[in-house]
């Protein structure tokens, strides 16, 4: 599921909706993506760890990108978005219902 086209085009959309609702804000993104996916909110682990990645992420996505082909930090957030999106899709609690 990780790198599979459709997983990752989902991904893509689930980021563009969570910019459009609630902002670029991470903590408010993270919030309405685990409402969304899980129908639950984050524990206060699953807050921070999520935090973090997307603190992370982000700085290396701008970090990586050289010349024209140069990322803003706001690019380089969304794509960050992206990937902490496809990482939801791929928990255990979205993939198995009980």
């Amino acid at each position: 599921l990780f790198n599979s086209d459709f997983v990752n085009r989902h991904a893509r959309h689930l980021a563009d909706r969570l910019a459009h609702e609630v902002g670029d804000n991470p903590r408010s993104q993270i919030h309405r993506a685990y409402m969304l996916a899980l129908c639950r909110s984050p524990t206060s682990v699953e807050l921070a760890s999520a935090m973090r990645f997307l603190e992370t992420e982000t700085m290396q996505l701008a970090a990586e990108s050289t010349g024209a082909q140069r990322r803003s930090n706001q690019e380089a957030q969304q794509l960050a978005v992206e990937q902490f999106c496809r990482t939801i899709f791929n928990l255990n609690e979205f993939v198995y219902t009980d």
